[in-house]
């Protein structure tokens, strides 16, 4: 991920992963509890609008595993 917005779909395309609940529990889940991704509509977590952003933590990890 870079420092734009994605969806789930974009996101699962990124890293090759066609099954959605593959993605969601063993990718975005924990992506958000650790908080390296956060939501841009906190309050409407199920929106179909709902879109991810790297967070300030996420952006240092991907720097740290890059290197």
């Amino acid at each position: 991920m870079n420092t734009e917005l994605y969806s789930t779909a974009q996101m699962r395309e990124l890293v090759k992963i066609t099954h959605k609940p593959t993605f969601l529990y063993n990718y975005l889940k924990p992506s958000l509890a650790f908080g390296f991704i956060e939501m841009t509509q906190p309050n409407s977590p199920n929106s179909p609008t709902q879109q991810y952003r790297l967070t300030a933590k996420g952006l240092k990890h991907k720097l740290k595993i890059s290197t």
